[in-house]
């Protein structure tokens, strides 16, 4: 009784973890409006705060996508080798391209595509490199990975979970750090975005040999110097950028950190505290939908407030507030009609 007890508490903390690993996405986005050419408005702000924005922003983009896919591949092995699921490839393989790819051709060409032709004049050679060869499409890039890696670990997983985690989690490691550079030097070895299946792959099996091996939460003095290790990782780095080379070679040691504290921090708040209230059912409801309509939100609320004389740390949270209350409202509206399932995965 006591195991699965806790077992349902692990489950409920991956619910929580890719929760606020959106949130986190979200919030590193909100962030990137200070650096030049992300945004149609860049924002002024004084030298210090540059270099904390900067810094706030490479630590949680060390962890958070990362994260959700540490929790993808740790449901994978749950419903796969637990529950008896992922056995019937056509239904399975259909069943998850209507979850990614149908939002990814929908969401782009209702959402992303309109609005960057309005905003930025998307050319005809951008709209073939950020979408059709699927290079840089916005946030939707991580839809054609996380489909890409399900397809591979569907196929493959079966011969990698026989005893030999540890030499395989070496050669992702060594494969993720790899993309790192071949990313770097051309974006031709992104196409589909392959590459960046690459980087990821390590952290969905590692999510997977977390759940298989049952591995324990990292204790309170272990968190803090896993974040420690990780936050002062990210300064030495953005001070230091003749270091990129040792920077590609740590990146997922440095992403893991991050992410093995911040689950085990999810951990004990839902083992120990009432987290579930209405606001948060509420964004776990829509998380997915959030994510996918949020960056363009983000365009159109920075060209609202641009001119008002406000602190820059106001701005931050201004932004990233607005964001996730449009994004929850626009997801209200979509979920009204039956499609609405479809395009943005609200259930």
């Amino acid at each position: 009784m006591e195991e699965s007890k806790n077992s349902d508490i692990k489950l409920k903390t991956i619910d929580f973890f890719k929760v606020c690993m959106m949130n986190s996405v979200v919030l590193y986005h909100c962030s990137c409006i200070w650096q030049d050419g992300w945004s149609p408005i860049h924002f002024e702000c004084s030298s210090m705060f540059y270099v904390f924005i900067s810094i706030l922003g490479k630590f949680l983009n060390s962890f958070h996508v990362y994260g959700f896919v540490f929790a993808s591949g740790y449901i994978f092995y749950y419903l796969r080798y637990e529950r008896g699921r992922y056995r019937q490839k056509y239904r399975d393989i259909v069943r998850r391209a209507k979850q990614l790819l149908v939002p990814y051709i929908i969401v782009m060409i209702c959402w992303c595509i309109p609005f960057y032709y309005f905003e930025f004049g998307l050319t005809q050679n951008e709209f073939l490199k950020k979408f059709i060869l699927g290079i840089s499409p916005a946030q939707l890039w991580f839809l054609l990975m996380l489909f890409e890696i399900f397809i591979i670990f569907y196929f493959l997983s079966d011969l990698m979970m026989v005893g030999k985690e540890k030499n395989i989690l070496i050669l992702l490691y060594i494969l993720s750090v790899v993309a790192r550079y071949l990313i770097s030097y051309s974006a031709v070895f992104n196409i589909l975005q392959i590459g960046n299946t690459m980087k990821f792959m390590f952290f969905f099996f590692i999510g997977m040999c977390w759940r298989k091996e049952n591995w324990k939460f990292l204790n309170k003095s272990k968190i803090s110097l896993c974040l420690f290790g990780s936050f002062l990782a990210n300064i030495i780095f953005y001070f230091c950028p003749n270091l990129n080379n040792i920077e590609k070679c740590l990146s997922p040691l440095i992403s893991f950190l991050g992410v093995s504290a911040f689950f085990s921090i999810g951990y004990y708040i839902c083992m120990k505290h009432n987290y579930e209230t209405k606001s948060y059912l509420k964004i776990k409801k829509y998380s997915m939908s959030i994510y996918l309509l949020h960056q363009q939100i983000i365009y159109l609320i920075v060209n609202i407030i641009d001119g008002l004389r406000i602190p820059s740390l106001a701005v931050l949270c201004v932004v990233f507030m607005l964001v996730l209350l449009t994004s929850t409202l626009l997801s209200e509206i979509i979920a009204h009609f039956k499609i609405g399932e479809t395009i943005v995965g609200i259930k």
